[in-house]
């Protein structure tokens, strides 16, 4: 069943083991492993059965777990042909699972997330697994390398939701700052770690920050970042255009909608 306020479930698939990870977000922002672990079939089953099996987990994790995404490893062209095909039938049975309760599914493929969870695209599975529990704050790896996969693929939706819609948006870059040390941090904080963050990043014009970050919904980070940058702020806005070096925005007033103009480098917070 689909629920908007429910986990990411990450989905490592193959039909000998299948991997799935639930994270959420939990007080301050922190991403928190829901739940974890490995389904397996009997390799000396028939085909038919491990499949019904599979199929009977799949379901029943996404009515246990009600999920609001499924992030899903992405099915590349493999050498391995049995191996192709096991990947591409347990793909299937977890997309079947989340077409039938209405929760949407994205896919990543393993580099992808390598990046998002450990900022190397070429990383081992040692390093993902260390990784993963270093962000979700667990007491050791998670194993089989098959659930810390699933774990990962949840960490990348959540982590890279928002860049998606900026990069929709036109821009050019973007930027994803991830770390367990800024979990509860105030506004004041986590605006100075993206201020030296974007700083670092140079060649900047607009930055496009989602009003979800970790300040209540108020917008109050992307204001304090541009101050501490000296840049202008352009928040709650819809409408977004750039010419001649200056940024167009409507922006939400108590009356409806409004035109504003600021010269970049600027900071747009979009609603």
């Amino acid at each position: 069943m689909f629920d908007a306020a429910g986990p990411v479930l990450g989905i490592d698939p193959g039909v000998s083991r299948c991997g799935y990870g639930a994270v959420t977000r939990g007080s301050g922002g922190a991403l928190v492993a829901q739940a974890f672990g490995v389904i397996r079939t009997e390799p000396e089953a028939a085909l038919p059965e491990r499949l019904a099996v599979l199929q009977r987990e799949l379901d029943g994790l996404v009515r246990e777990l009600a999920p609001c995404a499924l992030a899903v490893e992405r099915v590349l062209f493999q050498v391995n042909t049995r191996t192709a095909m096991s990947v591409g039938q347990a793909s299937g049975l977890a997309l079947a699972a989340a077409g039938r309760t209405g929760v949407p599914v994205f896919h990543y493929s393993p580099n992808e997330v390598k990046l998002a969870v450990t900022g190397d695209g070429t990383a081992g599975k040692a390093q993902v697994q260390a990784m993963v529990a270093r962000l979700l704050v667990l007491a050791q790896p998670p194993r089989p390398a098959d659930a810390a996969d699933a774990l990962g693929l949840a960490v990348c939706h959540l982590g890279s939701a928002g860049l998606r819609t900026a990069l929709a948006m036109g821009a050019a870059k973007a930027i994803l700052v991830s770390d367990p040390a800024l979990a509860g941090s105030d506004a004041l904080s986590t605006a100075k770690v993206l201020a030296k963050s974007i700083e670092r990043a140079g060649d900047i014009d607009l930055v496009l920050a989602a009003t979800e970050s970790t300040d209540g919904y108020t917008g109050t980070v992307p204001a304090q970042v541009a101050e501490l940058l000296g840049w202008p702020a352009l928040t709650f806005t819809k409408h977004v255009e750039i010419a001649d070096g200056k940024v167009k925005v409507q922006r939400q007033t108590e009356a409806g909608y409004d035109e504003v103009e600021a010269s970049l480098p600027a900071i747009v917070s979009v609603t």
